[in-house]
This record gives C-alpha cells, sequence and structure tokens, in this order.
C-alpha cells in the first residue's frame, strides 16, 4: 500500500471528490452553530442508547434551532419510547421533541432518489436528519452531510450482503436458487394465455388443460436475451463489481454476452450464456428454435475457448470464463456439459482451458405456468 500521499494519485482523487463536502462542513453556519452540535449529539445518543436498526427521518424546522439547549436531551430519549415513533416513516418535532407530525410513508429505496427527496424536504424550511442504523444523514437547506454512503436501508443491506467478485461460483449458486421463484422463471415462459392461443392455431386433439400442462416448458421468443438480462441484472446487485457490460463486442464482431471487471478494474471476467428446450417464433404460432445438448457439448465449449484466445492477444487479463447453460428441457436430462472430451480440443484451446469452466446447468421449469 502507499502511503506516500504526495504521490499518491488515488488519494488525491478521493480529496478531489469529497472537497465540496470538507468545504461545507468546515463552513457552513448551521454545522457550526452549538446549538445544531447539541442537536446532532442528542440525536446520535437516541440511536446509540436504543439500540436502533431502522431507518427514519425527523424534522425540525430551522427557525426552532436556537431555542434548543442542554435541558433537552432526556426528551429525545423519551421520543424512541413513542408508539408513534416506533410506527412512522417521518416525524416533525419541535425543540422540545414533541412530536407534532408524523406520516407512515416507505421512504425511497434507492439512494439517488432518497438524496433527492431529503434535500427537498431541506429546501422547504426543515433541517433533515435521516437515522440509518447507526448512522445520522442531515440536509441543511440543500446541502447534505452524510454519514453514510447509503440513504437506503435496503440498498446498505444489499452492500452488506455482496460477495466479492472472487466469490462468483457461489453468486451462481445464489441465482440457481433464485430461478425457483415463480416470479423469476414465469417471465421467461410463454404465458397462459399465450398457450391458449397456440393451442387454438395448432390444432390440438388435446384438451386445453392438457395442453398447457404439456407445453408450459415452450419459452418466450428471443429467450436468450431474457435469460442473459436476468443474469446480468442479479450479478450487479450481488457481486462487489465496477463494470458489468452485456454484449461486449470483440475486434471479430463477435459478441460476447456479459463482461464482468472486479473492483479494482484489473481482472477480467467472461460468461457466455446458452440455453436448451424450445421456444416459440415472433409471431406465437407455432415452435421456432430448439437447441439441444450437441448445440452445447462440445461446440459452446469451442466457441467460449476461442473468444478466450482473442481477448489473450489484445492482452486481456482474463481470470475465469464461464459457460453459463439455461436448461428449459421438458424432460428432466443430463447435464450439457456432461461427457465433453477434451481431446479434441487444439493446441490453442487447450492452454485457455484452465480458464474456462462450465456452470452446472441452471434449470428453469414452469411449474406454475401464469
Amino acid at each position: 500500500m502507499d502511503f506516500n500521499f504526495k504521490d499518491n494519485i488515488d488519494f488525491k482523487s478521493l480529496l478531489k471528490t469529497k472537497q465540496y463536502l470538507i468545504l461545507n462542513q468546515t463552513t457552513n453556519e448551521v454545522i457550526e452553530s452549538q446549538n445544531y452540535k447539541l442537536l446532532f449529539a442528542n440525536i446520535k445518543s437516541l440511536i446509540k442508547n436504543n439500540a436502533f436498526k431502522g431507518s427514519k427521518v425527523i424534522l425540525i424546522k430551522n427557525e426552532l434551532l436556537t431555542f434548543i439547549n442542554s435541558l433537552e436531551s432526556e426528551a429525545i430519549n423519551k421520543l424512541f419510547s413513542s408508539i408513534l415513533f416506533a410506527t412512522s416513516d417521518i416525524l416533525e418535532v419541535n425543540e422540545k421533541f414533541h412530536i407534532i407530525d408524523n406520516v407512515k410513508e416507505e421512504l425511497p429505496q434507492k439512494t439517488h432518489e432518497a438524496r433527492k427527496f431529503f434535500l427537498q424536504l431541506s429546501n422547504s424550511g426543515y433541517l433533515v436528519f435521516h437515522l440509518l442504523e447507526t448512522y445520522v444523514n442531515t440536509f441543511i437547506n440543500g446541502d447534505e452531510f452524510p454519514e453514510s454512503l447509503f440513504l437506503s436501508l435496503a440498498e446498505k443491506k444489499r452492500h452488506i450482503l455482496k460477495k466479492d467478485i472472487s466469490q462468483l461460483g457461489e453468486a451462481f449458486e445464489q441465482y440457481r436458487e433464485k430461478l425457483k421463484d415463480q416470479p423469476v422463471y414465469c417471465k421467461f415462459f410463454i404465458p397462459k394465455s399465450h398457450l391458449a392461443s397456440y393451442h387454438k392455431d395448432s390444432s390440438s386433439t388435446e384438451g386445453l388443460k392438457k395442453f398447457i400442462i404439456n407445453n408450459a416448458h415452450i419459452l418466450n421468443n428471443k429467450c436468450e436475451d431474457k435469460f442473459r438480462e436476468d443474469l446480468r441484472i442479479f450479478l450487479k446487485e450481488n457481486l462487489f463489481i465496477s463494470v458489468i457490460v452485456k454484449e461486449y463486442i470483440l475486434e471479430s464482431k463477435k459478441r460476447l454476452d456479459i463482461f464482468l471487471v472486479d473492483d479494482y478494474g484489473e481482472n477480467f471476467y467472461l460468461i457466455e450464456v446458452k440455453w436448451v428446450g424450445e421456444s416459440i417464433n415472433p409471431s406465437g404460432k407455432k415452435v421456432a428454435t430448439s437447441f439441444k445438448k450437441k448445440d452445447i457439448n462440445p461446440n459452446a465449449f469451442f466457441q467460449t475457448l476461442n473468444y478466450l484466445d482473442e481477448l489473450d492477444r489484445k492482452g486481456e487479463n482474463i481470470v475465469r470464463a464461464y459457460l453459463v447453460v439455461f436448461d428449459a428441457r421438458k424432460e428432466e436430462l443430463g447435464d450439457t456439459g456432461k461427457d465433453f472430451d477434451d481431446s479434441f480440443l487444439t493446441d490453442t484451446q487447450t492452454k485457455h482451458y484452465r480458464k474456462f469452466e462450465k456452470i452446472k446447468d441452471l434449470r428453469v421449469k414452469n411449474l406454475h405456468p401464469s
């Protein structure tokens, strides 16, 4: 680690990004006032003494700040015992910390939305104190003075649960479990209403109920795009990564499905997404595309290894290339990567094979068509 801060470009960059905040906190008259410092200390005490773990907003009119005094520290602790405090999301208090208004309204779930909301409140004549577990984020006259990187409890918890990119294998297993949830898997398959229309177009002699059961495995048109995007969003939300790109285009004009860059911007990961099963055609009147094991093994293996070779020749530091296959076949069949014969690999492919990993098929089954 470079402790020579004079020549440390990263440290200088960090200071530059924090310059506005540092300047604001050392020049803002409200922040520097004794009454504000007392008020802030009392609110921090409220959190500490009552093991607060939630997210809540306390508002106080700007003009009441001059009436805050040291005698009110006991009153603010009493505030926590109030049922209104416990059941409200936004509270307005007076200089004695008595609740004069309260609202039960879900706070914004994304930090950028929360910031906009709190800044608007602060421009309406309020000192805004956002309590987020052990942190107090303050907003005054359109300026922010945050203690936390996050302004949303949901985002903060997601951040804590995020995995390092070296745990990508564990993230795939986590995603495998997610695919068992109906709201997740249903978007990949054609819905019941479409199956009913398809039943009519196919002139099937089966009853509608039986037809729906027998054809529930049919995927939407362009299902690979949906598989890829759903996986990409999941990884983005559950991994510490600086960049996640869909359809990275090689110099050969070939497209990589998902391209990940670690949090340091140094190591790269490639994910090639495939699927096996049947999908409906654009008109929705017949099955148009069908992929089987032979399309994966060996074809997709060779394809991914060739991508690795091209990236290597470009000088990219690829740590791992994953082949991810969504298995939506009607039958319960073995993994598409089983029995892959690496003796057919070329010398160039063999060189890159150590960086390649075929993930066990991600099974998607339409148990309850929507």
